[in-house]
């Protein structure tokens, strides 16, 4: 992803039993407004992921040990780590290539317009044998990740979608978890 100056990439970096591998969800958040550093970015996202209650959709036996922050531009902006590990209280975990998936609206046309990012380490029991997440789960998740999102904007880092060429990143204008569990069989090193 292309980071211009004024923006920041934050990676949260999951371990545990349930990411063999590790596994990292990137969120992307202008800056323009933020006062502070990487590792204040990166106090912000560990803190109010933990007060939206994120936790409790989170397998016990994985947790976010912290949050990796790049500010803009990539070849000079700094970058720093960050963050209180936050541990899961969800229950027990689901396979390693399984994650809920969000995706990312913006008022951007297209697929450019569009993005996504997969949550791992999932407790068995937010979907079904099928594959299916239940309408009550779906709104749990959008429930908590939306109250995640205006937390940040609270802090003055806003939901962006970073872009992969020069186009500047778009405002993310909303949320939507998928009614079905996203896999990353790709992505499962061995």
């Amino acid at each position: 992803m292309i980071i211009p100056a004024g923006f920041c990439q934050a990676n949260l970096r999951y371990s545990g039993t349930p990411v063999p591998f590790g596994a990292e969800v990137t969120l992307g958040f202008d800056t323009g407004l933020f006062a502070g550093d990487p590792v204040d970015v990166a106090t912000s996202v560990m803190g109010n992921l933990e007060s939206a209650g994120y936790a409790g959709f989170l397998a016990d036996d994985a947790f976010v040990f912290d949050i990796l922050v790049k500010f803009g531009p990539n070849s000079t902006g700094p970058s720093a780590t960050g963050g209180t590990p936050l541990p899961g209280t969800g229950g027990v975990a689901s396979s390693p290539g399984v994650a809920m998936l969000m995706r990312k609206n913006t008022a951007l046309g297209g697929r450019k317009g569009r993005g996504r990012s997969y949550w791992p380490a999932i407790p068995e029991s937010q979907f079904g044998s099928d594959g299916s997440v239940g309408s009550t789960v779906v709104g749990d998740w959008e429930d908590m990740l939306n109250d995640f999102f205006t937390k940040m904007g609270a802090d003055d880092l806003h939901h962006v979608l970073l872009h992969g060429d020069a186009t500047t990143p778009s405002p993310v204008t909303s949320i939507t978890v998928d009614s079905r569990i996203g896999t990353q069989r790709r992505r499962v090193r061995g």
